[in-house]
């Protein structure tokens, strides 16, 4: 079964959430809902645009779903 692309925050559902990886290992974790009521539910969250507070690298936005069971991950 194919999924359409989550091209916009409006369509991440409510249990998502946005992963902020930079590659000096600092993560950060953000619901989607959050970013939702921020940004808007037309803005397109691998465009946001986090800051590292150790260094200035370009930072990996990765969509992750929040399984019910505990410690399962499922990544978009």
């Amino acid at each position: 079964m194919a999924h359409d692309p989550i091209d916009t925050l409006g369509k991440a559902r409510h249990n998502m959430l946005v992963k902020a990886e930079c590659s000096c290992g600092n993560v950060r974790y953000c619901r989607s809902a959050d970013l939702t009521m921020v940004y808007g539910g037309g803005f397109d969250p691998l465009k946001l645009e986090f800051d590292c507070s150790r260094c200035k690298p370009e930072i990996k936005v990765t969509l992750l779903e929040v399984h019910p069971e505990p410690q399962l991950f499922i990544t978009f």
